[in-house]
């Protein structure tokens, strides 16, 4: 694709002095928009494009945070900024993004070939780099390999800033801690004039610290968004006390919300069902596109947008995007055992909006521009507020009414405790690196207990339970009586109460007994041994026991499916294979 001529956008002869036509030509010319998203968002570009301070910004997922450092870039025709990120995945997906507006960009990741490396590291070399973005993650910024050509681009003054993004990461009171990120300080001292940008959309008062802290931040200008959005409703639907079965109550949800009109009756998902008509139930090993072509029976005047429904583990993807396609839904699973170019075949004909609804494990999100996500679902809970928020802030970004649903099983929560409670228990001892593990994992067990009280509310803004976690302005005064309009407390507050009532073992607490169950979950276990299942602990954790420099966010261990004909696991066999597993990674 033709790069655009960014010199003859510039206006200012002096790049500290910024030129707002300069800027706002670029805005439209290369990022195809007509405004800001913000006031904010453009008073943090105009100080960054001046390349002068420190920045530190926290805007709500969706809210244009990349802009903040991808214009700047663009800004002037020489030099080059380096964003940090944490995932390949992710880097990837910016990369593409960014190729499709002409924006000169680069990478150095694993997933590259050897030549492409080569080219890119020699041209960093050089003292004219046309290269404008350079993604990195963490780990190859801070390896010895990479210092000469860091210095080479200092020296010859081509390079110009360092973008920080997913900031929180550098804290382990965040909730995707990744000790690499720590190293980022000692890069910073070596280049203290180098101005660094820091960003997050889930930053607590105690991760803003550490963010300044660590990364040696040289008292930063602060840009501070409001974590509030209207148009996004939150509920919370308790799994043990629905009347119908969760897909059902799922099924019905997304044809309510897009206007759908289904032609068949409600099937009977206790049973096996029957594809004679053509309808094939898949798995990732047998996925073919082909066969899902004449899965949909929907009404087509739909509304627009697209769905999202958030699953633990690969076998839940499959097993609802398979329901969902029997009841005329188009849906498609989306998962890492799935190959790259059927990833890439699924996540283009959801953007084109040739399927509905895309099931997958949280690996998916991360770098998509779709605007119009109307509806955003956890079929199992997170583990986290911060993941939660994140994720379903995915939804709405256009500003128009958009729904996150989270469903909430007391299974979920015992299954998850179990595994937090265990690492709690693991690795006591004065070793520096058990220490580290410990303290990694009271702040993931303290996340996780915030995460069921979220889940548990019956007396409080859904909002404001997010506000008071993640803002640090002034979302807490503005939802002290509620956002009136936007979540089940606000709207009906009796029926809440009610519905978390009936739910089973509703009033116990997390970690009740010392074996990580409650009194309530052991009964119900007695009754349903395969009404369990496990989940992997917090991601971020994970990585500190394999040592990997990216996560593989798909689960492993048993599941919870979504209809009663998918096989199951007793759970003593689950808990036996998580640590069998757990030991070979040590």
């Amino acid at each position: 694709m033709r790069q655009l001529n960014i010199k003859s956008m510039l206006i200012s002869k002096n790049p500290t002095e910024v030129n707002y036509e300069s800027i706002n030509e670029i805005l439209e010319k290369v990022f195809k928009h007509n405004d800001f998203r913000s006031d904010l968002q453009r008073d943090a570009i105009t100080i960054a494009c001046k390349a002068k301070n420190d920045i530190f910004v926290s805007l709500p997922t969706g809210s244009g945070k990349s802009l903040i450092y991808q214009l700047p870039a663009m800004y002037q025709n020489n030099g080059v900024t380096i964003v940090i990120s944490p995932l390949v995945a992710l880097i990837n997906n910016q990369i593409t993004n960014a190729q499709k507006l002409g924006i000169p960009c680069a990478s150095v990741n694993s997933s590259m070939a050897l030549s492409q490396i080569n080219k890119i590291k020699t041209e960093l070399l050089g003292k004219k780099i046309s290269t404008r973005l350079l993604y990195l993650t963490p780990e190859m910024l801070c390896s010895p390999s990479f210092n000469q050509y860091l210095a080479a681009m200092y020296k010859n003054q081509q390079l110009r800033m360092i973008a920080i993004d997913e900031a929180h990461c550098v804290s382990s009171w965040g909730h995707e801690f990744r000790p690499h990120y720590l190293k980022l300080g000692m890069v910073r001292s070596k280049y203290p004039d180098i101005p660094m940008i820091a960003l997050t959309a889930t930053a607590t008062s105690k991760v803003l610290e550490d963010i300044i802290s660590l990364l040696h931040l040289n008292d930063p200008k602060k840009f501070i968004s409001s974590s509030f959005r209207k148009n996004l409703y939150y509920d919370v639907q308790f799994v043990d006390e629905l009347k119908d079965s969760l897909m059902i109550n799922l099924q019905e949800f997304i044809e309510e919300c897009f206007g759908l009109t289904s032609k068949d009756d409600v099937i009977d998902l206790t049973k096996e069902p029957d594809f004679t008509d053509g309808t094939m139930f898949m798995r990732a090993s047998s996925y073919k596109a082909s066969e899902y072509k004449n899965a949909s029976k929907l009404n087509s005047k739909r509304s627009n947008g697209v769905a999202i429904v958030y699953c633990r583990t690969k076998a839940t993807c499959e097993d609802i995007a398979a329901s969902l396609c029997v009841k005329g839904i188009e849906a498609r699973p989306y998962h890492s055992s799935l190959t790259p170019k059927q990833r890439v075949e699924i996540e283009d004909m959801w953007m084109k909006e040739e399927i509905l609804v895309i099931c997958a494990t949280i690996s998916f999100g991360m770098g998509i521009d779709k605007p119009n996500v109307r509806l955003v679902v956890h079929y199992n809970m997170s583990q986290s507020l911060a993941n939660y928020y994140q994720e379903s802030g995915r939804a709405g970004r256009d500003g128009k009414q958009s729904y996150c649903r989270l469903y909430y099983a007391n299974s979920d929560q015992n299954a998850i405790s179990f595994l937090l409670k265990k690492d709690l228990e693991e690795g006591k001892s004065d070793k520096k690196e058990d220490k580290t593990r410990q303290k990694v994992a009271r702040a993931a067990y303290a996340r996780f207990e915030r995460m069921i009280e979220y889940c548990r509310s019956t007396d409080k803004c859904r909002h404001l339970t997010l506000a008071q976690e993640f803002s640090l302005c002034e979302d807490v005064e503005l939802l002290s009586r509620g956002c009136k309009t936007s979540c089940d407390y606000c709207v009906d507050p009796k029926g809440l109460k009610k519905r978390c009532e009936k739910s089973q073992g509703w009033k116990t607490k997390i970690g009740a007994s010392s074996n990580g169950f409650s009194k309530a979950s052991k009964k119900a276990k007695a009754d349903d041994e395969d009404s369990f299942y496990l989940s992997r602990h917090d991601t971020s954790y994970e990585d500190l026991y394999r040592g990997t420099t990216e996560r593989d966010c798909d689960s492993s261990g048993g599941f919870q499916s979504a209809s009663s004909y998918v096989q199951k696991k007793p759970m003593l066999d689950i808990v036996k294979a998580e640590f069998a597993r757990r030991k070979r990674l040590k």
